[in-house]
């Protein structure tokens, strides 16, 4: 699937070339040039795979050099492809590639809500609440994303404690939870009464029940599986459901499309110049917040 991406990024590069940088951006003129160009076969699998239409409109706005990327990334082996992960190389980020990660993150999410929501008309709740809590950490790693904006690209901890933190599930879950609740709730009221007031519970150990949803364990002793401790619709499944629907609703409009988190890293660029912490760049705090971790 690698290697098929990265060919396909290598023909959007040569249309790119082709046809320039405005005119490349439309979709039923690349198709168009695939037929003209007599790659049949890559034009049908994209006009009868709607979500690999999303795929391909997502790639003609990427810029030029990270469609590069994409086309250069075809590793010999899945090892050597995994092991170019941020996990494993902590590599800074220029802002135009952060945009991308998070309307990624946002599609992400959204196909793992559709898929846990077919397991819970299934019955299957165990797995179904696995899959939502994921689309729940995954929401959280936008507004993280959005960090990478102000981390100069020489500082290593900053950018090891960004990685960190973006890798990290606890860290995803708390940040999910605690996002909006208390700039948003001052500043606008009634958007976060609609998509932020829900939140889960303090009490609720959402990452061992996210855990106990996948895995048999020993309670006392005894073996469980998770089918029988998410034996039906309950309250924790149905809340959890209810809580990453109305996160996904309140992103939709600003990271649906790629042009829209292009527009959000725009204007948070334009913001941050206009603020400060106690007299310092919002860049430097941000900084700091990262780095400490980073050093451990």
């Amino acid at each position: 699937m690698v290697t098929e991406f990265a060919e396909l990024a290598g023909l959007l590069c040569h249309y790119r070339q082709e046809k320039g940088h405005s005119e490349a951006r439309d979709h039923q003129k690349f198709i168009e040039w695939l037929e003209y160009h007599r790659h049949e076969e890559i034009k049908n699998l994209i006009v009868n795979a709607p979500a690999l239409q999303k795929d391909v409109d997502d790639l003609l706005r990427l810029d030029y050099t990270q469609l590069m990327k994409l086309r250069d990334l075809t590793p010999s082996t899945t090892s050597e492809f995994l092991s170019k992960s941020s996990s494993m190389h902590k590599k800074p980020l220029t802002k135009e590639q952060v945009p991308t990660l998070m309307h990624f993150c946002y599609c992400n999410a959204t196909e793992l809500y559709e898929e846990a929501s077919i397991l819970k008309e299934k019955g299957k709740y165990a797995r179904a609440f696995f899959l939502c809590a994921v689309a729940f950490e995954e929401l959280a790693k936008i507004p993280i994303a959005l960090n990478a904006l102000f981390l100069p690209s020489t500082d290593v901890a900053a950018w090891r404690g960004f990685w960190r933190a973006f890798n990290s599930h606890g860290f995803k879950q708390g940040a999910a939870n605690v996002y909006g609740q208390r700039i948003l709730k001052t500043a606008d009221k009634e958007r976060w009464s609609r998509y932020y007031a829900k939140k889960v519970p303090i009490n609720i150990p959402l990452n061992a029940l996210k855990l106990a949803s996948m895995y048999v364990d020993c309670y006392d002793g005894v073996a469980v599986r998770p089918n029988k401790l998410f034996a039906h619709d309950s309250r924790d499944v149905s809340s959890l459901f209810e809580i990453v629907k109305s996160r996904l609703d309140a992103w939709a409009g600003i990271h649906s499309t790629i042009d829209k988190s292009i527009n959000v890293v725009r204007r948070s660029l334009e913001l941050a110049k206009r603020m400060n912490f106690n007299g310092r760049p919002v860049a430097d705090v941000i900084a700091e917040v990262f780095r400490k971790p980073g050093k451990k």
